[in-house]
C-alpha cells in the first residue's frame, strides 16, 4: 500500500473540510453568537494542524501510484477522519453534552440518514446550526466526490477512489475523465440548491436563514398545559369545589389552590392572609378553629351573590380526584414540614400520588417535601432569583412573567430534568407568548381566553408560526 499517498489524500479531505467550514464561520460572525464562531474557529485550526502536514508530505517516487487497497484505505479513514473533526464544532459549542453524541451528528449529517440527538435548535448557534444542515449538503453528492472535483491532481488514477465508496460492481460516468465528471455533477447539484434557496426567499419573503432551517428551527411543539388560577380562576368563585368542575369542563391540565393551617391544626383553603376581603373576618386562619372558620360564609367573587363555605383541604382531593390535577399551594406563616407531611397523607390516603403536587414560595419546605417523599411532583414558585435556579431540589419551577421571558432560562430548567412553568397569565399578548413557549404550564385566571388562544395557535399556518416566533429573521 502507498502510505504516502494515503497520508497525503487524508489531509487534502481534512484542508477540504476546514474550507467547508468558512461559510458556516462568516453566518457565525455575522450572527455574533458568542458561543458560536470561537468553536467554529478552533475546529478549523485543528483541522489545519493535522491536514497541513499529511497534505505537504514528500511524494517519494511512486507518490502517484493509486491501487485498489489504496483507495479502500482512504474511503475507510477519510470517512472516520471527516466525521471525527465535522463533529467538533457541535462539541466545542456545548450544543451537544459529549463528543459521542457530537460525532455522531456528524456522521448523520455526511450520510445524509437524518438521524439526531440535537433537540434544541433555537439556541443562537447559527453558525453550528449551518454546519449540520452544510454536512448534509456535503454528504448528498459524496465527500470523495468533492474531493475528486476541488483536487484533481492528487493522483492519476482515481477510478479506485471512487469504486471504493460507489456502490454496485462497475463504474459509470458522464465524462472520459472522473475529475470532469465529479466537476459536472457538483456543478448541477449547486444550481439545483440555489433554484431551491432562492424560491422561498425570493417569492416567500424568508430571510436566507430562515430559508435554510425552518423546519429545524420550529419543530411541532408539545402544547402549554394551562392550570386554573384558584381552583377556576374567573370562571367561578376563588378556591370553591365549582371551580374544580369549571377547570375540567374547560379542559384544564389542573388547578392550583391555597391551603393553611387553623389554629387547631385543621387545613382550609383560603388565600389571603385573613378572611376579611371574602368574610369581613380579620382574622388569620391560624387564629381561629376549624369551627370557626366552618361558621363563616364567603362571598362569591364572581359577583353571583352567593355565599359560600371555607373549603377544607380534605374536600379538595376528594373533589378533584380523576378530573384535573391539584396543584396545592403550601401557604404563607403556617408553610412547613408538618403543612408537608399532613399534605402528603392526605393525597396518599386517598390514592393520588399522581394527581397532586405541591407547590410553595418556601423552599425549605419544597426541599424537605422533595427528600422525604420523591414519589410526590414539587415545585418552587419564584417572583426573581439570583444564580442558578436549577441547582433547587424540585420538579417543577414555576416562575413569574418577567423570568420566564428570558428563553435562555427555561432551556436551562428543562436541561436540569425539571418542568417550567409561567404564573399569573391573564393578558391576550403574554398568554400567546407563553403558550407558543418551551414552558410545561401557564397558571392563569382566565381559563376562556387561553383556549381562545390555543385554538388560534392551532390553526396557524407554517408563515404565521414563522413570523410569531422570528419577527427579527424577517426582511420586513
Amino acid at each position: 500500500m502507498n502510505k504516502k499517498l494515503v497520508i497525503r489524500l487524508l489531509g487534502a479531505l481534512l484542508l477540504i473540510e476546514a474550507a467547508c467550514m468558512v461559510p458556516s464561520l462568516l453566518i457565525a460572525l455575522i450572527y455574533r453568537d458568542p458561543e458560536d464562531a470561537p468553536a467554529i474557529v478552533w475546529s478549523i485550526l485543528l483541522m489545519l494542524a493535522f491536514g497541513l502536514p499529511m497534505h505537504l508530505l514528500p511524494r517519494g517516487d511512486t507518490a502517484q501510484n493509486l491501487h485498489a487497497k489504496d483507495g479502500f484505505a482512504v474511503v475507510g479513514l477519510g470517512w472516520i477522519m471527516m466525521s471525527v473533526f465535522g463533529g467538533l464544532p457541535f462539541y466545542f459549542s456545548h450544543l451537544l453534552p459529549t463528543f459521542v453524541d457530537a460525532v455522531f451528528e456528524s456522521v448523520s449529517g455526511f450520510t445524509t440518514t437524518g438521524a439526531s440527538v440535537l433537540t434544541d435548535f433555537e439556541r443562537p448557534l447559527h453558525g453550528v446550526i449551518f454546519w449540520r444542515s452544510f454536512t448534509h449538503w456535503i454528504g448528498g453528492m459524496g465527500v470523495l466526490v468533492l474531493t475528486l472535483a476541488l483536487v484533481p491532481k492528487l493522483t492519476g488514477r482515481t477510478a479506485y477512489l471512487v469504486k471504493a465508496e460507489s456502490p454496485g460492481p462497475s463504474l459509470s460516468k458522464i465524462a472520459p475523465k472522473l475529475a470532469d465528471s465529479s466537476k459536472i455533477l457538483y456543478i448541477i447539484y449547486t444550481v439545483l440548491t440555489l433554484l431551491m434557496f432562492i424560491v422561498p426567499v425570493l417569492l416567500v419573503g424568508l430571510s436566507v436563514f430562515m430559508a435554510v432551517f425552518f423546519n429545524k428551527i420550529f419543530p411541532q411543539r408539545e402544547k402549554t398545559a394551562a392550570i386554573a388560577h384558584r381552583t377556576g380562576g374567573y370562571l367561578a368563585s376563588e378556591n370553591s369545589l365549582e371551580g374544580l368542575d369549571e377547570a375540567e369542563s374547560h379542559g384544564c391540565y389542573g388547578s392550583e389552590t391555597d391551603v393553611q393551617r387553623t389554629l387547631d391544626g385543621h387545613y382550609v383553603i383560603n388565600h389571603d392572609t385573613d378572611f376579611a376581603r371574602l368574610t369581613g373576618e380579620k382574622r388569620k386562619p391560624s387564629e381561629m378553629t376549624l369551627e370557626e372558620i366552618m361558621d363563616l360564609k364567603i362571598r362569591d367573587t364572581t359577583g353571583h351573590g352567593g355565599l359560600l363555605s371555607v373549603p377544607t383541604l380534605e374536600e379538595m382531593p376528594d373533589h378533584s380526584k380523576g378530573k384535573v390535577k391539584l396543584f396545592l399551594e403550601l401557604k404563607g406563616e403556617t408553610a412547613d414540614r408538618d403543612m408537608a407531611d399532613d399534605g402528603v397523607k392526605a393525597v396518599k390516603e386517598r390514592d393520588m400520588v399522581d394527581e397532586v403536587a405541591l407547590i410553595s414560595l418556601d423552599y425549605d419546605v419544597i426541599d424537605y417535601a422533595e427528600q422525604m417523599y420523591p414519589e410526590m411532583e414539587t415545585s418552587v414558585l419564584i417572583f426573581g432569583a439570583v444564580g442558578d435556579v436549577t441547582n433547587l431540589n424540585c420538579d417543577m419551577i414555576i416562575m413569574e412573567e418577567e423570568m420566564a421571558s428570558v428563553a435562555s432560562t427555561v432551556r436551562k430548567i428543562h436541561d436540569a430534568g425539571k418542568k417550567a412553568g409561567v404564573w399569573t397569565v391573564n393578558t391576550e399578548r403574554a398568554m400567546r407568548k407563553f403558550l407558543d413557549s418551551e414552558a410545561d404550564m401557564v397558571i392563569t385566571d382566565d381559563i376562556l381566553m387561553a383556549n381562545e388562544v390555543q385554538k388560534e395557535l392551532d390553526e396557524r399556518a407554517d408563515y404565521d408560526i414563522l413570523k410569531d416566533r422570528s419577527p427579527d429573521l424577517w426582511f420586513y
